[in-house]
């Protein structure tokens, strides 16, 4: 994941927000899976999910992915349960992905 933050008053300060990035993509199960946590100080922490497939644009080619988006959800991030998560399915807007890492959990079999 990647983490990233911002808003601090100046050289050593703490930064009013932040946020980790996770993407798992699985061209065998023709899956993508973003969460982005976002924290800002003094406020409650908030889980960004957004969730689609992904295929190859061309056959046989897993570094460029065709990726259709198929719902997202808001809530808190795990372990917290209150208040509920909330699922909207998206109107599966149609995107792209250029991959330059591929582990062998990623191609097919």
């Amino acid at each position: 994941g990647q983490e990233r933050g911002g808003g601090g008053g100046g050289a050593g300060s703490r930064p009013s927000w932040g946020a980790t990035n996770e993407q798992v993509v699985s061209v065998r199960d023709c899956v993508v899976d973003n969460t982005v946590d976002v924290k800002v100080r003094g406020s409650p922490a908030l889980r960004i999910r957004v969730k689609g497939t992904a295929t190859p644009m061309v056959d046989g080619d897993e570094l460029q992915l065709e990726v259709i988006f198929t719902e997202s959800s808001f809530g808190p991030p795990p372990p917290a349960s209150f208040p509920p998560t909330l699922t909207i399915p998206l109107p599966r807007p149609v995107g792209s992905l250029r991959t330059t890492f591929v582990d062998e959990g990623m191609l097919r079999p």
